[in-house]
């Protein structure tokens, strides 16, 4: 089987752990690539000795990536999936009862001298997988929904320092409003906020085009939401007590209402929603020794959601900001699930804290992809996000310029000085009057040296950022110089540069 390097977007390398026979230490892995054929290789993992250097990260993740990869055929499959594409997603399924307790997110691969976080790095994105007879949702497409519940009962207003403190809602709005709203804006994502919010920042969520629902958090609320969404974030404090998670909610008062995990999960249906982000405490925790696979919330979520994100232990609240608007800023540029929990570890990686690896995403069979972004919206804004990373695009030299129609003259030392307004202005007059048609073609000229190209970026990038999603006006970046000259008119030459 031979293969060329990026010959295909992503592979899917999937290591099913099964249990060891007469409970020893080696386990028997089977190896999928893109769910075809299947070797075996064996993986020596000393589970008691793990836990005795669980208090140091870095040690811990490199003994279980040293374990699990001993085994050279393992090596070989990784290496050979990352060279068959740009992006490998490696899935852990652990069949094995005596494994469920390891923390896989810290796995660290050492290759050569040099170390590999797998669940920050930007080429492997890890994730757990838990087997379902379930069907996979097949991924979205059309705009993303979201039901965002903030719960943070009255209760929490009176608790004194060092307890469980109430949410500062604005701050969680806002830190998910930066990755949000640029998609809000241009139709891509459509956002039900449920919780009690202040009435001005209520109002300013409307203005920026979500739906608020101004009411307490109860499960009730949030069920009845669920049919019309792709997906359930849910923001509030958790806890894990005698092998139960349970999820501090709110009832119709606002007051507290402690929610086990058997009651939530019953009251979310079946097999509805793409994701469930669980931005709660203790959310994917775990009943140390138990031989269950399904132990814990965020595993039995997996039968009503094709992706569930989850936290592992208590998790500072900055981090679980900054973790969630990098994860979704991910999501919704690739639809990628794994891909996303890696850029939200990226986000909160620290070399002196284990934070990173709190964060855990359990995916349903098939279920990497949660939704497809539209491929042509896609690729505009990634060109976009390319020329905004130069600094002359970014930041363009301020150039005014002289409006010029065709019947008047195109020499600038004849034609008549008319008002100086700048670049942007001009060319969003004349595509986008306030009145009438605006222009099909605008031309910016001028001397060598004028920076027209910067310009002309910084314009695309702005554009960009404008599109909507049933807009009939798409910006097309083309290099006309690098096709030859003839004779053909002005939009046949454009049709040629877009098609190049």
């Amino acid at each position: 089987m031979t293969s060329t390097p990026d010959s295909r977007p992503s592979a899917t390398l999937l290591l099913r752990l099964r249990s060891a026979p007469d409970g020893a230490d080696v386990y028997p892995v089977d190896i999928t690539l893109d769910g075809e054929g299947s070797l075996t290789a064996q993986a020596t993992v000393p589970a008691d000795a793990l836990t005795a250097c669980e208090s140091s990260p870095w040690e811990y993740g490199r003994r279980l990536g040293d374990a699990l990869f001993a085994d050279a055929g393992l090596r070989r499959a990784l290496a050979y999936a990352r060279g068959l594409a740009p992006r490998v997603s490696l899935c852990l399924q652990v069949d094995a009862p005596s494994l469920q307790d390891l923390l896989w997110e810290r796995l660290i691969l050492v290759d050569g001298g040099q170390e590999t976080v797998l669940a920050t790095d930007s080429r492997v994105a890890l994730s757990r997988r838990i087997p379902s007879e379930t069907p996979a949702l097949p991924p979205g497409r059309g705009a993303f929904s979201l039901l965002l519940v903030l719960s943070s009962p009255v209760e929490l207003q009176r608790t004194p320092e060092g307890s469980l403190q109430p949410l500062d809602v604005s701050a969680e709005v806002s830190a998910l409003r930066e990755a949000w709203t640029p998609l809000v804006e241009r139709g891509q994502l459509r956002v039900t906020i449920l919780g009690r919010l202040e009435e001005a920042l209520a109002a300013s969520l409307r203005q920026a085009g979500y739906d608020v629902d101004s009411e307490p958090a109860t499960l009730d609320a949030i069920v009845d939401r669920l049919d019309s969404v792709d997906s359930l974030h849910l923001i509030a404090h958790g806890t894990f007590k005698n092998g139960r998670a349970t999820l501090l909610l709110e009832n119709v008062e606002g007051g507290a209402a402690a929610t086990p995990e058997d009651a939530f999960v019953s009251r979310l249906g079946h097999d509805t929603l793409r994701l469930v982000f669980l931005q709660a405490c203790k959310s994917a925790a775990r009943q140390p020794g138990a031989l269950n696979v399904m132990s814990g919330l965020a595993p039995k979520l997996t039968g009503r959601a094709a992706g569930v994100v989850a936290m592992q232990d208590f998790v500072r609240m900055e981090d679980a900001r900054r973790f969630a608007q990098a994860f979704y800023d991910a999501l919704l540029r690739s639809g990628n699930a794994d891909e996303a929990a890696n850029a939200g570890r990226r986000a909160i990686y620290r070399p002196d804290s284990g934070n990173w690896a709190i964060p855990a995403v359990y995916l349903a069979p098939k279920a990497t992809c949660l939704w497809q972004p539209d491929p042509v919206l896609k690729a505009i804004h990634e060109l976009a996000k390319k020329f905004k990373g130069r600094s002359d695009a970014k930041h363009p030299f301020p150039i005014e310029a002289i409006r010029q129609w065709p019947d008047i003259s195109s020499k600038m030392e004849t034609s008549p000085p008319g008002p100086r307004v700048r670049i942007r202005d001009a060319v969003d007059a004349a595509l986008c009057p306030p009145q009438g048609e605006g222009s099909a073609i605008v031309v910016i000229t001028g001397n060598h040296g004028r920076a027209k190209t910067a310009q002309l970026q910084a314009l695309y990038v702005h554009h960009a950022g404008q599109l909507q999603r049933d807009s009939d006006r798409l910006p097309f970046y083309v290099h006309l110089s690098a096709i030859p000259a003839g004779d053909e008119a002005l939009e046949e030459v454009l049709a040629e540069g877009i098609a190049l």
